[in-house]
Formats: C-alpha cells, structure tokens, sequence
C-alpha cells in the first residue's frame, strides 16, 4: 500500500496508507470538524486528490486497522443542508413547530 499524507483545511495531517479509495492507519484518526478541504499528498508532496466538501462515508476498525473512505458532498445536497438548518432556524426563532414527515 502507498503511504500518503491527508491535510486539512487547518493544517492538521494524518499520515495514512491507501487502499485503493480507503484510508488505512494502525491508530484510530481524530478528525477535524471542518473537512471543507481535504488534500491527499503522495509521498513525495504531490498532490493526488483533493476533495471539496468531504464527507467520510464508510469507516470501520478491522483488526485494530482503521479504514475509512472520503467522498465529496455534491452541491445539491450541501444547499439543500443549508436550507434546511435555515428553517430550522427561523422556525426556532420564532417558535413555531415545524412538523416532520414520516
């Protein structure tokens, strides 16, 4: 497996190996909690991916390995999150129960 490096928008970094589109590491990672930009560097700091809005979307510990994968948030749903904490908003504001379908 490659090792790669995973930068964040505020400059943390996580040393991991990838696995095809999984993220590997022996400990389990603290992520940051703004993953607005993720940058994956190959070994020698060339950049290989770079995701804009990043979401992790599968993660799991498999024999004290942590996997996990990177997806990236499409436009659409990020306004669409955005509307809606916007009338949840509002609806706190202004006290009114905002009914939920089920």
């Amino acid at each position: 497996m490659e090792t790669v490096k995973i930068i964040f928008k505020n400059k943390t970094a996580i040393i991991a190996e990838l696995n095809g589109n999984c993220f590997v590491t022996d400990e389990e990672p603290s992520f940051p909690t703004d993953l607005s930009l993720v940058i994956v560097e190959d070994s020698a700091g060339n950049e290989k991916q770079r995701f804009n809005y990043a979401e992790i979307t599968e993660a799991a510990s498999v024999d004290g390995r942590y996997w996990w994968v990177f997806t990236e948030t499409p436009e659409n749903v990020r306004a669409m999150r955005q509307l809606q904490a916007n009338l949840e908003y509002i609806a706190m504001m202004t006290d009114v129960e905002l009914d939920e379908e089920e």
